[in-house]
């Protein structure tokens, strides 16, 4: 998946017609997450913004697993 920031996204959906929707998402498909991984990459982006720290140390994403139990 390339990428594309979700404003760019937006702005492009802003004022499209109903009839060009199917012609964006051709054009966009490679910037646009499929469903099983979209919430993966959300989180991975949240996280790595948030720049989370515990103690003196950074919070890796298999700490995170752990505390969720998964």
């Amino acid at each position: 998946m390339k990428e594309k920031s979700t404003n760019e996204l937006d702005e492009m959906l802003k004022n499209m017609k109903i009839d060009e929707l199917e012609n964006y998402y051709k054009e966009n498909r490679e910037y646009i997450a499929d469903a099983k991984k979209s919430f993966t990459y959300y989180m991975k982006d949240v996280i790595e913004k948030k720049n989370i720290i515990i103690g003196s140390r950074n919070l890796q994403y298999k700490d995170i697993y752990s505390f969720a139990g998964v």
